[in-house]
């Protein structure tokens, strides 16, 4: 799972937008506990520390985990940023033994080069390219 905080730069102390990337078994214990602890934020506590007592979680540190854990390149060009949006991967496959992660132009272009792939109501509904799962994405380009 990987948490996109965006800091409001004239109150940097407020409670920050948090956008949850990641497989929707994962993400969604952590979107209801950022909704229910939002009272419980503190401006005088750090960033850190008050996303960790929101969330009910105990961050990575570069102390206590490896470079390789932190994997987040995108499955198709192996990038993490995405050559023309410059965007992280921000579709995760659903499985749990996948969750691979997509920039959603290269995963939409991969789709869209495959036979099996159907387009339906502005989506596509194909494979991931990893696991073979079912995965679903928006068919407009962002």
């Amino acid at each position: 799972v990987s948490i996109h905080v965006t800091l409001d730069p004239f109150k940097p102390k407020h409670l920050p937008e948090c956008r949850f990337l990641g497989p929707e078994y994962a993400v969604f214990p952590l979107k209801e506990m950022y909704s229910k602890q939002q009272d419980s934020w503190n401006e005088l506590s750090s960033l850190l520390k008050n996303l960790e007592n929101l969330l009910g979680i105990e961050f990575p540190s570069p102390n206590t985990t490896k470079k390789e854990e932190f994997s987040s390149e995108c499955g198709v060009c192996y990038t993490l940023r995405h050559f023309e949006s410059n965007s992280a991967p921000d579709i995760t496959c659903d499985n749990i033994q996948c969750g691979q992660t997509y920039h959603h132009a290269c995963l939409h272009e991969w789709l869209k080069s495959l036979s099996t792939t159907r387009e339906n109501f502005a989506m596509l509904s194909g494979e991931c390219p990893y696991c073979s799962s079912g995965i679903i994405i928006s068919a407009v380009i962002r």
